[in-house]
């Protein structure tokens, strides 16, 4: 429902001759992804089901063209841009606050019912909460990095979704979390890279720390992430080992692609790789560009790339030139959602990636009042406000 409102609000904004004329900007993304959409749609024809392969493809196309074209047709500046990141990181720093409210009063109380808990907004999906939390974390991070006057309220901030996150017991998140701490120091250079470093060592000793001070029940899935643990499924308690699991995953979509020819090129189809498990208990192989191989073949993946090559190269060209602080921020919400895809979630779990990216371009392009820092500028202690 949500979804179409924002769909009518997208088209009632594109009446007006200056918003068209600025997501005409965007429209060689814009085709680009439209062009994946169908594909992903037509694979439906030889899928091995058609019903998971239409609720597969029916949900992406509404949800991730919505997600897609928001931010490039409503954000008119880079100041609606970051009112918006502004509005999220409040949402979510309220969801971290119920998850650690949560948290002690569960280890105050004695309440932990099981070896191994996971905690969650809603009765959500606990991946999902934690990559929010991890976007978030990030975030602030980044502001952190900015700002001399609120460096400690951003710290705490970042602190308190880091925890949330790791209440959770997803660790791909958390983990995406450190390896976009990373790539942002190596893309962004400069005074900020140093930034960046600290705040990422910081962040691995709040980890650690907060691994050894949490209760045992939240950080077991952490504990064990090198061995195995005891997992309850449809056959009855048996021993799960996540690495192995996930080799395991990713080599059955490897051979899935590779199987013959027709599989090569177009793959198996939207949800084939759910066919290889009789009960679905593993509807994808937790890698993005793998369960895109395997079921959308190397056509898929071409054209995939298509919009995607064309979104980076547009960011890579602006990046080597200057950049400001909201287009840091969307670039770090960027990579942590899609780091986070290489590890859990299917392409529709993951489509907050397009959201993102298309607030990223959005940012880039938008062209308003607001100081654009050069490379060289932002070593300088000025411009860091």
């Amino acid at each position: 429902l949500i979804s179409v409102l924002v769909l009518i609000v997208i088209l009632w904004e594109l009446s007006n001759p200056e918003v068209r004329t600025r997501f005409l900007a965007h429209q060689y993304y814009f085709a680009a992804f439209c062009l994946w959409v169908l594909w992903l749609l037509c694979t439906s024809i030889y899928a091995p089901r058609v019903d998971w392969a239409l609720e597969k493809g029916l949900r992406f196309a509404l949800f991730g063209f919505t997600l897609f074209m928001a931010p490039l047709v409503m954000f008119k500046s880079k100041k609606e841009g970051m009112n918006f990141l502004k509005i999220l990181i409040a949402v979510g720093f309220i969801g971290a606050l119920v998850l650690v409210t949560q948290m002690l009063y569960l280890a105050a109380t004695g309440s932990f019912v099981e070896l191994t808990t996971r905690l969650v907004l809603f009765t959500s999906n606990p991946i999902q909460t934690a990559r929010f939390m991890s976007v978030c974390a990030v975030l602030m991070g980044i502001m952190m990095a900015f700002s001399e006057k609120r460096k400690f309220i951003f710290g705490l901030s970042m602190l308190v979704f880091v925890i949330a996150a790791l209440s959770t017991g997803s660790r791909g998140p958390v983990l995406s979390l450190f390896v976009t701490l990373i790539t942002l120091g190596i893309i962004v250079g400069g005074n900020l890279r140093k930034q960046v470093g600290i705040l990422f060592l910081v962040g691995i000793l709040v980890v650690v720390i907060a691994l050894l001070t949490m209760p045992e029940n939240l950080t077991a899935r952490y504990n064990v992430f090198a061995s195995s643990e005891l997992v309850v499924t449809r056959k009855g308690l048996v021993v799960f080992s996540t690495i192995s699991s996930r080799w395991t995953l990713w080599s059955n979509a490897l051979e899935l692609w590779i199987r013959d020819i027709p599989h090569f090129l177009f793959g198996s189809g939207a949800g084939g790789y759910a066919a290889l498990f009789p009960w679905r208990d593993f509807r994808y192989p937790h890698n993005l560009f793998l369960e895109i191989l395997a079921e959308f073949g190397i056509i898929g993946l071409v054209i995939f790339l298509s919009h995607a090559v064309l979104a980076v190269i547009d960011v890579v060209r602006h990046f080597r030139k200057r950049y400001s602080q909201p287009e840091v921020l969307w670039l770090g919400a960027t990579l942590t959602v899609f780091f986070s895809a290489m590890f859990s979630g299917d392409i529709n779990d993951n489509r907050l990636i397009w959201f993102f990216l298309s607030g990223l371009l959005a940012a880039i392009h938008s062209g308003n009042s607001e100081s654009r820092f050069s490379k060289t500028e932002l070593d300088l202690p000025t411009v860091i406000n």
